[in-house]
């Protein structure tokens, strides 16, 4: 009779001490999930402005939540450097993210292009005048035209070495981006929990500790 009651009460202590971990894990759940939204929104709208208050908010979240959130986020290096290398204009940095890069990198195509299309109209005034095809105007037309080319070439090596260091940092912004991602989304420390489990066996009963991590 003393093991029955001994019983009765452990279960009724194991139970209820289980539901209070279940109801305390379901409200956990409900604000892990708010936190996750939020953290989500911040790292949107800015990564680098926010990032204190997403180290911060992180904290709350599940280590599932936190691999989503670096697996959502996370940049690419391919499609950018494609842009960049192909396109140009700074395509790729705005593509990844660096606005301002990315504009710089425009400002410098631009005049680049500009400048290759003046010496173009510039070339064709030469070929269509006439008057400098004389024997006597023949230097002055030649040192024309070397000219012109002389603005192509700049030009074109202005254009080439500005792709190449658009996709320069374009990559170190995007590694950037991502080791600064990595760092706000982590936790401090692991939060260990205890649930009591009523334990039954042929040789007695007692109370067993489920330790989740």
């Amino acid at each position: 009779m003393k093991k029955l009651f001994m019983f009765i009460l452990i279960l009724i202590a194991g139970i209820s001490l289980y539901s209070e971990e279940k109801i305390k894990e379901t409200k956990e759940n409900d604000e892990s999930f708010s936190y996750y939204l939020t953290v989500d929104q911040l790292i949107n709208k800015s990564l680098f402005k926010n990032k204190d208050l997403i180290f911060e908010y992180s904290q709350k979240l599940n280590n599932d939540q936190i691999l989503l959130l670096q697996r959502k986020h996370q940049k690419d290096l391919v499609i950018p450097l494609l842009l960049n290398g192909f396109i140009g204009f700074g395509s790729g940095n705005f593509a990844c993210g660096d606005m301002v890069g990315g504009g710089i990198h425009m400002g410098i195509d631009m005049i680049a292009t500009i400048t290759a299309f003046s010496a173009l109209i510039y070339n064709l005034e030469i070929i269509f005048d006439v008057s400098t095809y004389t024997r006597e105007n023949f230097n002055i037309r030649w040192e024309k035209l070397t000219i012109a080319y002389s603005i192509y070439i700049t030009a074109g090596i202005v254009m080439l070495v500005n792709r190449i260091a658009s996709d320069f940092t374009a990559s170190l912004y995007v590694i950037n981006y991502n080791k600064t991602l990595n760092s706000v989304l982590i936790k401090k420390t692991d939060k260990v929990s205890f649930t009591p489990m009523p334990i039954i066996s042929p040789k007695g009963m007692g109370l067993a500790l489920n330790i989740r991590f």
